[in-house]
């Protein structure tokens, strides 16, 4: 799967289409979390996080804020 969004992920920056690229962060930063790699899905979760702000995703920015919250307790 991490392939898989990788390659979306640099389609999606080349077309400049911020949600999907959004999305894709969002995804890696869930993959990171399931392999216990918190460092790395804070990463994601906070690039996917300013983009949903930018684009005014208030639902998907709430669902990075979730995992950024649950990852630093």
């Amino acid at each position: 799967a991490r392939d898989y969004l990788d390659q979306a992920l640099r389609i999606y920056r080349d077309i400049h289409a911020r949600r999907g690229e959004a999305n894709c962060l969002k995804g890696l930063g869930d993959i990171s979390y399931s392999q216990g790699n918190t460092a790395r899905a804070l990463y994601y979760y906070r690039q996917a996080l300013r983009i949903y702000r930018a684009t005014g995703s208030r639902n998907q920015e709430a669902t990075c804020l979730d995992m950024i919250q649950l990852i630093k307790r």
